[in-house]
C-alpha cells in the first residue's frame, strides 16, 4: 500500500521540507502539492549559473536533488512518488504513466525516446527525473497549468539556454482548450496508479511524527547559507 498525501499552495521551502520527510520514512509514498510561486534550484546549481532577481513574491527555493532552474507559477503542480525497491526502465514507467493519466482527461501529449520532457503541441507542460538512492527509486515531476511569462523573464534570467520561455514551454491551459484542474490531473493519476506500479493508494494524513519531521527539515531549507551556496545534508 503507498501513502498518498496532499498538500496545497505550499511554498517551495515547505515543499522540500515535506518531500525529504517521506523519502526518509520507510513507507512507499505519493506526494501531489501544489505550490505558491517559487522557482527551484538544484543543490548543485552554482550562483554563477544564472542571474536571480527577487521580486513579484517569488520564492527561491534551492532542494536536494539536482538539476534546474525550474520555475512554477501559482498553483502549478509538483509530485514526489518513493517506491522502496528498484524499478527497471523506470524513466519509461513513469513517463507511460503520466502520458496515459492525461490522455484520460483528454490532453495528448508526446514525449522522445529518453527525454526527460513530456510535451503538447511541440510546449514542453511536464518535466520527469527519476534517480536510485539507497535501494529506493525517487520520482520527481511537474505540470505547469500556465505560466506568467512576464513574471518569469522579470525573476529569472538564464545565461544558459537564453532562448523565450515561450518558445519551448506552455502551460496546459494556455494552450488547451478545455481548462484542466489540479484536481483533475490529481484524480487521473491516482486512478492509474495500480496498473503502473503494481500497488494501490491510501489517501494519508499527516500524523505527529511526519509533522516533527517537516519542522526539523524546513529549518534547513530555510537556511540562507543552504539557499545561496548549497551544502550536503548533515
Amino acid at each position: 500500500m503507498t501513502s498518498f498525501y496532499e498538500a496545497n499552495q505550499q511554498s517551495g521551502i515547505e515543499n522540500c521540507a515535506m518531500e525529504k520527510s517521506i523519502i526518509d520514512k520507510s513507507e512507499d509514498s505519493f506526494l501531489f502539492s501544489t505550490l505558491k510561486p517559487c522557482v527551484f534550484i538544484g543543490k548543485n546549481v552554482s550562483s554563477d549559473t544564472f542571474n536571480w532577481v527577487n521580486k513579484d513574491g517569488v520564492e527561491l527555493t534551492r532542494y536536494s536533488g539536482t538539476g534546474g532552474p525550474v520555475y512554477f507559477n501559482d498553483g502549478n503542480i509538483k509530485c514526489t512518488l518513493v517506491i522502496n525497491r528498484k524499478i527497471v526502465n523506470r524513466l519509461k514507467l513513469c513517463k507511460n504513466w503520466i502520458q496515459t493519466s492525461l490522455s484520460d482527461i483528454g490532453i495528448p501529449t508526446t514525449s522522445n525516446l529518453g527525454s526527460n520532457d513530456i510535451s503538447l503541441y511541440a510546449k514542453k507542460i511536464c518535466g520527469v527525473s527519476t534517480i536510485e538512492n539507497d535501494k529506493k527509486t525517487l520520482f520527481f515531476f511537474f505540470f505547469s497549468l500556465d505560466i506568467d511569462f512576464d513574471v518569469a523573464s522579470r525573476v529569472m534570467v538564464l545565461k544558459k539556454h537564453s532562448s523565450d520561455l515561450r518558445d519551448r514551454a506552455a502551460g496546459i491551459n494556455q494552450i488547451f482548450e478545455e481548462k484542466i484542474t489540479a484536481e483533475q490531473i490529481k484524480n487521473s493519476l491516482k486512478t492509474r496508479f495500480n496498473e503502473y506500479f503494481n500497488d494501490s493508494l491510501q489517501d494519508s494524513l499527516i500524523d505527529d511524527d511526519l509533522q516533527k519531521e517537516m519542522s526539523e527539515n524546513l529549518e534547513f531549507f530555510q537556511d540562507q547559507d543552504w539557499i545561496k551556496y548549497g551544502r550536503k545534508f548533515a
